[in-house]
């Protein structure tokens, strides 16, 4: 997200103010504060090449509603992740890579009790 657009059709253009919120650098996640002043709807408008992607096993925002989000974005694409639900591929990634580090350990040794 780089503007928002008010219900007066005003732009601002947030891109001084986006601050990383990924769990990686460069990973991609950004996000900026916007004080609203008056009711109604505003429109984050994206920029940037996207890739949603969205939990095939999401009860809280389903995969039509997460594939409506993608098709109204510029230069986005919408991958499906199957077994995932809501907010869970983070976690699945972070699982990946401990599974690859503790598969490189040497196996653990039985610890006797001493004598």
């Amino acid at each position: 997200m780089q503007k928002v657009v008010d219900p007066a059709g005003r732009s601002y253009d947030l891109k001084d103010r986006l601050i990383g919120t990924g769990y990686m650098p460069k990973e991609g996640y950004r996000s900026a504060r916007l004080n609203l002043v008056e009711p109604g709807m505003y429109v984050a408008v994206l920029s940037s090449n996207q890739i949603a992607n969205h939990g095939a096993d999401d009860a809280i925002v389903t995969v039509s509603q997460g594939r409506a989000l993608a098709q109204g974005a510029p230069n986005a694409r919408f991958v499906e992740v199957s077994g995932a639900t809501h907010n869970e591929i983070p976690m699945m990634r972070l699982r990946q890579e401990l599974d690859a580090i503790m598969a490189a350990l040497p196996p653990a040794r039985s610890l006797q009790p001493p004598e």
